[in-house]
């Protein structure tokens, strides 16, 4: 989707009004761990320095990090930043704002390294032959003559 910004460019107008919800397309998605992005619902406003307000919604349905079965992630967050530092964005010759670029990237970097649902919060610390510890402080035997020598070192 792509808004002329060419009133805004010659002074006719001081502001331009985002509205509406937005498809992201699956071409620009190349991230394997996300399954669906719902429409974007987007409320903001461009203004004449190039200044981007926008409140942006959206939910995504993403593979849970320990199951991988899908959960729906909801994002809330706010645009605000100058395009004009950016001449990605804006497309000079054609005075045309691709607003489904700038959303996508914003969206990206809301989205967390780990997804895990409520439902998956508690999950097994032991099983058949197997425990996860936190072993930190614990020094494997096999390595204690290396420890020895460390703190020889230090002395």
């Amino acid at each position: 989707m792509e808004i002329d910004v060419s009133k805004l460019k010659y002074g006719t107008i001081s502001k331009i009004a985002i509205n509406g919800s937005y498809n992201i397309p699956k071409l620009i998605i190349k991230r394997k761990d996300i399954i669906e992005i719902a429409d974007v619902l987007v409320d903001g406003y461009l203004t004449n320095n190039y200044d981007l307000y926008l409140n942006v919604s959206t939910t995504i349905k993403m593979n849970d990090s320990r199951t991988l079965e899908p959960i729906d992630l909801n994002i809330d967050f706010l645009i605000d930043e100058n395009i004009a530092e950016n001449e990605e964005y804006l497309k000079n010759n054609q005075n045309k704002l691709d607003i489904i670029t700038i959303l996508w990237e914003n969206i990206v970097l809301e989205i967390p390294i780990r997804v895990v649902s409520d439902e998956n919060e508690e999950f097994k610390l032991q099983g058949n032959g197997w425990e996860l510890t936190d072993d930190n402080k614990k020094i494997d035997t096999r390595l204690a003559p290396l420890a020895d020598l460390l703190k020889e070192r230090k002395e």
